[in-house]
């Protein structure tokens, strides 16, 4: 007896389907990814935009002086937040020694707001580091990153000359990001 062809059932090999599969997934994936950087350029095209006025603080440096954020109205400022335990806070650290001594003192700033760690800590974690050329602010209490509601490490915040806000970024940045964020700010 032969089968009847119009009871036949055709099925699809699992192979198949995989391989029909995958291109299928890898475009969903490609827009994802497209998505999310866009929407991260977006992000950063309205902060630019928005210009939020900086909020003046004033901390203590490593060196035994006294910071205050509006000293530095005429300058671009990166004020980047850090900790000692922080891994992209520490792999940064090298990268910003290096921007700050080619815009010298004429150029953008960066001011470095250690949290909650001690003088002392901080002092010899740096020297151990070799990092010499930082300003170094000391947020023992964590009261200016809390009124910048920073809650990851690293996060660096770009103030232009005017003293408002350009740019926030999450995360480690490289010497190339400085360099391009101080030159979209004209300096």
């Amino acid at each position: 007896m032969s089968p009847n062809p119009s009871k036949s059932t055709q099925r699809f090999s699992p192979e198949l389907l995989i391989f029909l599969g995958l291109p299928v997934l890898g475009v969903i994936i490609a827009a994802v990814t497209l998505s999310r950087e866009r929407a991260a350029d977006v992000l950063t095209d309205d902060l630019l935009e928005a210009r939020w006025y900086a909020e003046d603080f004033v901390l203590p440096t490593l060196t035994g002086d006294t910071l205050q954020l509006s000293d530095y109205r005429g300058q671009v400022v990166f004020v980047n937040f850090w900790e000692t335990t922080c891994a992209g806070c520490v792999r940064e650290l090298p990268a910003f020694e290096q921007f700050v001594s080619e815009q010298g003192a004429a150029g953008a700033a960066i001011i470095a707001v250690n949290g909650r760690e001690s003088h002392e800590q901080v002092g010899t974690f740096l020297n151990d580091l070799g990092v010499d050329r930082l300003t170094i602010a000391l947020d023992t209490d964590l009261a200016v990153r809390q009124a910048y509601g920073v809650v990851a490490l690293p996060t660096t915040i770009v103030i232009d000359a005017d003293g408002f806000i350009r740019t926030l970024k999450f995360g480690e940045l490289t010497l190339s990001d400085l360099r391009d964020l101080a030159r979209a700010l004209g300096t």
